[in-house]
């Protein structure tokens, strides 16, 4: 029996291999449910609402619908969304910027204002500037000084990707649905895919960078991305859930 005795040359579990990774289900969200948080946020700016203690932290209802759009039609991440400032909205050339020390790759690029987001923007803007009275360039988009209560958060009034986090755990409850800024994100992808199927426009969108392919090379027109959520959501039978184009002129 001295065979027992001998060392293994090779470590059996190198033959043995990897275990097949599991499907998971779409992380994606169905519009329909974006058109029941928009009437639910709805509901809850009444002064009835207002009153419950449960239902605060899904106010006001015009800044969180705008920033719940923003991440829906441009597919950002909490972190982008939380650091863009003014100086990376062009309204005159209708581009958002996103910039490389909020994104998840380092790498900087541009992404359309689309039309149904201008007049979210503005109003953002007109309700900052009713409290500041002055926005500089560097000032949060989405500050919370038009609603917080400064003093119980000992003067800060920026927005915080806890802040996000807290509001779509808030809506969710309420919907009975679990909706985040990660699965905005892969709604996006889902719902361009449906109207298009050039994914090398989506994935300049997202920002997707995968290792081993030329796409990640490859660029898209800005423009062809406007085109293509302006085509879904003229033949999308939801309509709310992302508004249509207005012809606000922005200054």
């Amino acid at each position: 029996m001295r065979w027992l005795r001998r060392y293994i040359e090779q470590n059996p579990f190198d033959l043995v291999g990897k275990a097949p990774l599991p499907d998971p289900l779409p992380k994606s969200i169905a519009l329909s449910t974006f058109d029941s948080a928009i009437m639910r946020l709805n509901v809850e700016s009444s002064a009835e609402a207002s009153a419950v203690r449960s239902l605060v932290s899904l106010q006001p209802t015009w800044y969180w619908q705008a920033l719940r759009k923003t991440l829906l039609l441009t597919g950002m991440r909490r972190a982008q969304i939380v650091g863009l400032r003014w100086s990376d909205i062009d309204f005159q050339r209708g581009l958002i910027r996103l910039r490389h020390e909020t994104s998840k790759n380092h790498l900087e690029h541009y992404v359309p204002l689309f039309d149904q987001l201008v007049d979210d923007l503005l109003r953002v803007k007109r309700e900052n500037l009713r409290v500041r009275r002055v926005l500089r360039e560097n000032d949060q988009v989405f500050d919370c000084a038009p609603f917080r209560d400064l003093r119980r958060f000992r003067g800060g009034s920026e927005l915080t990707v806890n802040d996000v986090t807290h509001f779509f755990r808030a809506l969710s409850r309420e919907l009975g649905t679990r909706i985040t800024p990660h699965r905005i994100r892969h709604t996006t992808a889902t719902e361009l895919a449906m109207s298009t199927l050039d994914l090398r426009s989506i994935q300049r969108l997202l920002r997707h960078r995968p290792e081993k392919t030329t796409m990640t090379y490859i660029r898209s027109n800005v423009e062809s991305l406007r085109e293509i959520w302006n085509r879904r959501i003229k033949h999308s039978p939801v309509s709310r859930c992302v508004d249509k184009p207005s012809k606000i002129e922005a200054h």
